[in-house]
């Protein structure tokens, strides 16, 4: 997972210098900026509230509960949620719709996932 995660990275920044991006200077870019600031938040929240138990992989530890405190309260995978706001911001505000759009592959039916009909069904 931090592999993947890291090599989305390095595709992101090959993409933008290879096509000589240039981020636009535009209310776009300043809502961009702000959602990943909040998103970075969120996850700094995550991993305050977790303590040692905050790691980069989803395991479970042995006779550890649910944590319901903190930023947990509202919702169960704050972290997740940080990780899909900086997947779909950052190619974004640099112009990298290839990353953005090999991340985010749609069915020919309109389904989230390629191939597959909707979850559950």
């Amino acid at each position: 997972m931090m592999l993947l995660h890291g090599g989305w990275f390095a595709a992101l920044l090959v993409e933008y210098i290879w096509h000589g991006k240039t981020p636009s200077e535009s209310a776009a870019v300043v809502l961009g900026v702000l959602l990943l600031v909040g998103a970075q938040a969120v996850r700094a929240a995550s991993m305050r509230t977790l303590g040692p138990h905050s790691v980069p992989l989803p395991v479970s530890f042995r006779g550890q509960t649910i944590q319901r405190s903190g930023v947990y309260r509202w919702c169960r995978h704050p972290n997740y949620w940080a990780v899909v706001v900086e997947f779909l911001v950052l190619p974004w505000l640099g112009g990298c719709y290839v990353v953005l759009e090999r991340r985010l592959p749609v069915a020919p039916g309109g389904h989230g996932r390629t191939g597959a009909g909707p979850v559950g069904g």
